[in-house]
């Protein structure tokens, strides 16, 4: 499944979001960010966990600490959520592959993978941007189903896209896809956040089904940040 908006959007906080839910399941999650650091991403699940600011987390540290311990209190193998980071452009499937392998022989199976984000992976050589990109979805979805778990990840839209956001009436879709039209086929679903200038300063945005194999698709809905 992926999300796809817009910079600024919250793509990345929709990812962590949707783990920190797996996590309060009692899900094992694996982040790979290929585009922002571990110690960025951290401070996200922190922020959430604890229900704090980002730019607080330091003078609340305590709070902070104490919201995390609390969360695995009642585990027996508190090793919920491991963060990854590569170097933006670095990273394929395989590579992804190898350290799923790696992690799996220190006794951690995620149930959850979350790849952030695929605009930010190494492109497969001698093919065009969209047949490659096409290929890495396709690719991780192989992963998916080969180690039984989750994947969530992220899309960039293209220009068009930019226009649409100040018509309410009209929605981020797979036509405005950035690099490739294809690499939605593979997806089992995809949403879409729209926001506006006056929805940003409003904290909301628009949300909209673009993708449902199991459910109802062509659906908006709201988005509240905090």
């Amino acid at each position: 499944y992926a999300w796809m908006g817009l910079s600024g959007t919250g793509k990345s906080l929709a990812l962590v979001t949707a783990a920190i839910k797996n996590l309060a399941m009692g899900k094992k999650v694996l982040y790979l960010s290929c585009e922002m650091s571990r110690e960025e991403v951290a401070e996200r699940f922190d922020a959430q966990l604890a229900q704090e600011a980002i730019w607080e987390l330091y003078d609340k540290k305590d709070t902070v600490i104490a919201a995390i311990k609390e969360h695995v209190a009642d585990l027996e193998d508190k090793r919920q959520l491991i963060i990854s980071d590569f170097p933006a452009g670095s990273a394929d499937v395989n590579q992804f592959r190898s350290h799923i392998a790696r992690l799996k022989m220190l006794g951690f199976e995620p149930d959850v993978v979350i790849v952030d984000y695929i605009g930010e992976m190494k492109d497969i050589p001698g093919l065009k941007t969209y047949e490659s990109r096409f290929r890495i979805v396709r690719d991780l979805k192989g992963l998916a189903r080969e180690e039984k778990f989750l994947c969530l990840t992220a899309m960039q839209p293209n220009r068009s896209a930019r226009e649409l956001q100040e018509d309410p009436t009209k929605y981020i879709d797979d036509d405005n896809l950035a690099d490739a039209f294809g690499q939605t086929r593979p997806l089992d679903g995809m949403w879409s956040i729209n926001q506006g200038l006056k929805e940003k300063k409003a904290n909301v945005a628009r949300g909209f089904i673009v993708k449902s194999r199991r459910g109802k698709s062509r659906i908006d809905f709201l988005i509240q940040y905090n």
